[in-house]
């Protein structure tokens, strides 16, 4: 009788096997699910700031100025709102929003003299992901 202690060559290949099809199949699913969480985190940004801008409405009597201003340009005129007190993280780059970001913008521009607004809120590059507006 042999006393065999370990795993022959044969198992090891196999085991190395399998878990190199469950890799494969799921990193493309992990990619993705990445990506819809970062395009939820901007939807629910555009959001947050809807709800600051309708505050800001309600104490000023009208929305603040504004044509085509991002996220950073924005919160400062939103800031005695209550409703975000700092500017928040960009989930494309996991960190606070700059002028410069291509990925999640969020830009506001006022209509109708401080009667309405139009956000606009992308995901990665040009992609718009949802269009709020008040008119």
């Amino acid at each position: 009788m042999r006393n065999a202690r370990g795993f022959t060559l044969i198992e090891v290949i196999i085991a190395l096997s399998i878990m190199a099809i469950f890799t494969a199949v799921a990193l493309p699913n992990f990619g993705r699910l990445q990506n819809t969480a970062k395009q939820t985190a901007c939807t629910l940004l555009g959001q947050s700031v809807q709800m600051a801008l309708e505050d800001y409405y309600v104490s000023e009597g009208m929305y603040p100025p504004g044509n085509d201003i991002g996220i950073t340009e924005l919160m400062p005129l939103l800031n005695g709102t209550n409703s975000i007190m700092v500017i928040p993280e960009n989930p494309y780059t996991g960190r606070t929003y700059t002028p410069t970001d291509q990925n999640g913008r969020v830009l506001y521009t006022q209509k109708d003299e401080g009667t309405g607004y139009e956000l606009v809120v992308y995901g990665k590059g040009p992609t718009e992901l949802r269009r709020l507006s008040h008119y």
